[in-house]
């Protein structure tokens, strides 16, 4: 905390205080609360522009109909729920798509494709440029809880089933659930993942999809130029003129 009040001018966070406020959460206040600014978490579907372009073959390959996609994150402790997805039931009419991840071990990554063998309905890719294209073709989302899923999941306002990583860190526990607090995601914990849960989840009726906007602050994006423009005019504004 020294060092923050010493050499720091403002600490950003990239979230919003409604679902989860570090600063009054840890007591950091009176250290750090006068330098800290929520941009918002980031609205995912500005990167659709630039995304397209690469996920063009991706999205070809999907059959028409609806679309299940499970991401892993990078893929280094993701075996569990890809292989708990691929054993899944999917409802009628509905694909499977599953994302690895390009730290899924080589072993790991050829074990889910066999299984995927023998499901036709399900295919496995071991990684994607960039997986927004995918997350706004699916109807449902089921995932780990890194930040930029949940981001790309809210923004969209899919139907997600968060299975967050608990150990060692319990970042992504804490933001699953805010956020199904809120009525916007479903959560389940990685002790009662199995091929049945998520199987029950994918053929429930869940109503409409969640509304988002107006409920979680998605404006991530427009206000950090405002922050960053703050900033540089405080550091102009506090330069010694030449002698």
């Amino acid at each position: 905390m020294n060092a923050i009040r010493q050499y720091y001018d403002a600490v950003w966070i990239y979230g919003d205080p409604a679902v989860f406020d570090p600063v009054r959460e840890y007591g950091l206040v009176d250290a750090v609360g006068t330098k800290v600014r929520y941009t918002g978490y980031l609205d995912q579907r500005a990167r659709l522009e630039f995304a397209k372009a690469e996920a063009g073959p991706v999205l070809q390959s999907v059959p028409p109909g609806k679309l299940a996609l499970c991401v892993v994150g990078g893929g280094h402790d993701g075996r569990a729920l890809a292989e708990a997805f691929l054993q899944a039931d999917l409802p009628t009419h509905t694909t499977g798509v599953l994302v690895t991840g390009p730290l899924m071990p080589w072993e790991e990554r050829r074990r889910v494709r066999r299984r995927a063998e023998r499901r036709p309905r399900f295919q496995v890719l071991d990684f994607v440029p960039d997986s927004t294209p995918l997350v706004q073709r699916a109807d449902r989302i089921i995932s780990m809880g890194g930040y930029n899923t949940v981001c790309e999941a809210l923004s969209f306002e899919k139907h997600a089933l968060i299975v967050p990583r608990v150990d060692p860190e319990p970042e992504q526990w804490i933001r699953a659930q805010r956020m199904r607090d809120l009525g916007l995601v479903d959560v389940l914990h990685p002790r009662d993942l199995n091929d049945g849960a998520l199987t029950e989840w994918l053929a429930r009726d869940l109503g409409p999809s969640p509304h988002t906007r107006g409920r979680v602050d998605l404006g991530g994006l427009t206000r950090i130029p405002t922050l960053a423009a703050d900033l540089l005019r405080s550091a102009v504004s506090e330069e010694p003129l030449p002698a």
